[in-house]
């Protein structure tokens, strides 16, 4: 109706790719086709954001799987037109599927499919923040093998995504832990990236073995793995979290850390780990207001 009768300028690519969106949902061969014409409609149109673009082109190439169609001309436009996006056109699309439908995307995983490991770490974070803590364990166990073959890049990240949601969460069986922190330490030593030219991701991943050391009880070496998330700007949810961490650390270490927890608090009080600090430190708010550090 929107798009029927309404001159929705700068918004019309968006709404043409929720339309999409729910062909898609919808399934079918007719539904599939549908959702392939309005993504066509959506990149057509003007001033296309790289963030519409790379849906629209998932959803186009979800669809055609759907029908059993070739779709290498969308990994070639997913190439040509977003370098600056990480990832494979199939690494897009499992993504996208993922989020879809997480659970089919749990079982996939559990039955062996390759590109369900692709599509494992965006339902992670679904999965914690809907307190859905036995699934993602079970997303973390059936993972399997460490990353290989042709999609090794896109695994290391979407395993990065799995651990890093699981050990935010506290009180994990040691093993659990033990095995997140083995694979994060791999991720960080052997994935291929140009830290130069990738430092965000690095300092991410720094930051995921940061938690799992302090989750191991090494908090010694927690803070030198927070310190280049700390020198850069990552944002304030990025921040706020690593100073939660390193609060934690300190604390265990009979350090002081009330004031770190104050700032974290101050940056973002509902960004990961924030909360779990401040528990620790219930009157913090209160020594914040007097002036109180430390």
């Amino acid at each position: 109706m929107l798009l029927r009768h309404h001159d929705l300028g700068a918004g019309e690519p968006f709404a043409y790719l929720t339309l999409a969106l729910l062909r898609l949902r919808q399934g079918g061969p007719g539904s599939y086709g549908e959702a392939e014409r309005l993504c066509e409609q959506a990149l057509a149109a003007k001033n296309v954001s790289d963030s519409t673009r790379r849906v629209a082109l998932a959803v186009v190439l979800l669809s055609r799987k759907a029908r059993g169609m070739p779709y290498e001309d969308v990994r070639a436009t997913v190439a040509d037109t977003l370098k600056t996006v990480n990832g494979s056109a199939e690494a897009m699309a499992a993504s996208l599927k993922a989020v879809l439908d997480p659970e089919a995307m749990v079982e996939s995983l559990r039955e062996g499919d390759p590109e369900a490991r692709l599509g494992a770490g965006s339902v992670a974070a679904v999965l914690r923040r809907q307190n859905r803590i036995g699934e993602l364990l079970e997303l973390h166990a059936a993972f399997g093998a460490l990353p290989a073959g042709s999609y090794a890049g896109e695994e290391a990240r979407s395993l990065h995504d799995v651990e890093c949601n699981l050990l935010i969460v506290p009180g994990l069986p040691p093993e659990v832990i033990d095995e997140a922190a083995s694979r994060v330490q791999w991720i960080v030593d052997n994935y291929p990236f140009d830290a130069k030219e990738d430092p965000r991701t690095l300092a991410a991943w720094e930051h995921t073995l940061a938690l799992a050391r302090l989750r191991q009880g090494r908090f010694a070496d927690v803070e030198p793995l927070c310190a280049s998330g700390l020198a850069a700007d990552y944002g304030v949810d990025a921040r706020a979290t690593i100073l939660a961490t390193i609060a934690l650390a300190r604390r265990a270490l009979g350090q002081p850390h009330a004031n770190l927890v104050a700032d974290a608090l101050a940056l973002s009080p509902d960004a990961d780990v924030v909360a779990e600090a401040a528990g620790l430190v219930p009157d913090v708010q209160r020594k914040r207001a007097d002036g109180v550090t430390g």
